[in-house]
């Protein structure tokens, strides 16, 4: 190339260059789009949160119950069937009889039986939800929940559970309405999910299950009843029996492990 030429192409390349370049945004062009991607966050961030929560729910429940089950099923091989285990309970308790006491009973069962077929990282005792640090309340009248006795111990993944006897099963009823006879085939498990983690309510992190004599096993609260049945004491926010939310386990046990689309997130 002659030296004419290249005194002339320097010059004629740069202002390309300049012509070429595009104007960058302005200041308030930016601002709009932080805060229409602000806005499509704030939209979205939530529900993307809320599924990974339930997510992880579905798959602790279900871990859990097999978790359980397998325990119960070592200590059936081991100790034969659980009615054994219950006998007394299961023959009906009376009111008056100072014989029987649910701390012992409850303790025998979870010290002789499931305890050595359950990986434990820590053991509160018999006590309350309240002594070992859940506080929060749960929804529709059922905050004194917290505060009845119960065996209470931490899973390797976690979970807490409290395991009681409930006196709201009557076997048999004095002329009065009173009680005559408690039946104590079950003994009731919360199960909660996430340990000491917010928000502890009922059919959200924390699910009942029952240790059936009868049965043999572990089922979720009155699991032998329709679907129909189950959503109808988890889904009715009017309803204000206690127990309110304890079949939204069998509800989601019975659509395949899955918190169905119309579930009353909490």
């Amino acid at each position: 190339m002659s030296e004419v030429h290249s005194k002339f192409l320097v010059p004629y390349c740069l202002s390309n260059l300049v012509s070429s370049k595009k104007p960058a945004f302005t200041l308030a062009e930016v601002l709009i789009t932080l805060g229409i991607i602000g806005v499509v966050a704030a939209m979205t961030i939530p529900t993307l949160v809320s599924n990974y929560q339930k997510k992880q729910f579905e798959v602790k429940l279900k871990q859990t119950y097999s978790i359980l089950s397998q325990a119960l099923q070592m200590a059936q091989v081991e100790h034969g069937d659980p009615s054994t285990w219950m006998s007394k309970a299961a023959s009906g308790i009376h009111t008056d009889d100072t014989s029987f006491n649910k701390e012992d009973f409850v303790n025998n069962v979870f010290d002789n039986y499931l305890a050595p077929n359950l990986k434990i990282q820590k053991d509160f005792g018999y006590t309350s939800y309240r002594e070992v640090g859940i506080t929060t309340s749960y929804p529709n009248g059922a905050v004194e929940s917290r505060n009845l006795e119960g065996r209470i111990f931490l899973l390797s993944n976690n979970v807490i559970i409290r395991m009681l006897l409930d006196n709201s099963s009557c076997k048999e009823y004095n002329d009065d309405g009173s009680c005559k006879y408690f039946d104590y085939t079950n003994i009731s498990f919360d199960v909660d999910l996430n340990g000491f983690s917010s928000p502890n309510c009922f059919g959200k992190d924390i699910f009942w299950m029952i240790l059936s004599a009868k049965d043999g096993k572990f089922l979720f609260y009155n699991e032998s009843a329709t679907l129909n049945n189950n959503k109808s004491d988890c889904y009715n926010e009017n309803n204000s029996n206690t127990t309110l939310y304890r079949g939204c386990g069998s509800v989601i046990k019975k659509s395949g492990w899955k918190i169905p689309d119309d579930y009353p997130w909490l």
